[in-house]
């Protein structure tokens, strides 16, 4: 990463203390909107991140669970949101039934449970109200589009800030 940090020579003499308060003042100010720069990015490039998750990993209904991923910097909190209001995105994401157990890359969300209804290896019959027919099912395998996400920023962060830090 990018030093941060910037040398103020200081001469003692109050004019000289006036000016390198000055300088802290705005190099606090410019490290602020790197910040939320950095932060802003972070967000577009997390949406990004996790529509191109979601077609990689070949997710059900592809076109609306990716067409549903927002996202909003909010300047004042400086925080980014990365969202979904698709029901099924929680049983694309952690899995489901006896096929989905063990499939998640991490310790999954307090209290989800993969096969509720205890169906095990019998599975069980759904209709699918997009095209009217009946399934069978034992469930699916996680399709970890969020997490796989959120590890992609953890890595790209530093490159990032990096960056906007060397133009400061």
């Amino acid at each position: 990463m990018a030093k941060i940090l910037r040398n103020i020579d200081v001469e003692l003499t109050p004019g000289g203390i006036q000016f390198a308060i000055d300088e802290v003042k705005d190099f606090i100010e410019q490290l602020q909107t790197s910040l939320s720069e950095l932060a802003e990015a972070l967000t577009q490039a997390g949406q990004e991140a996790v529509k191109i998750q979601i077609a990689s990993l070949d997710a059900v209904y592809t076109a609306e669970l990716e067409n549903s991923i927002q996202g909003y910097y909010d300047a004042d909190l400086h925080e980014g949101v990365i969202f979904t209001n698709v029901f099924h995105a929680l049983f694309v994401e952690y899995g489901t039934g006896v096929v989905g157990a063990g499939t998640y890359p991490t310790t999954t969300a307090d209290g989800w449970q993969y096969d509720i209804n205890n169906h095990g290896n019998e599975g069980w019959v759904y209709r699918n109200d997009r095209d009217g027919h009946f399934y069978w099912t034992k469930g699916y395998p996680a399709r970890p589009f969020m997490f796989n996400a959120f590890e992609w920023l953890k890595e790209a962060a530093p490159e990032m800030a990096s960056r906007l830090w060397t133009q400061m």
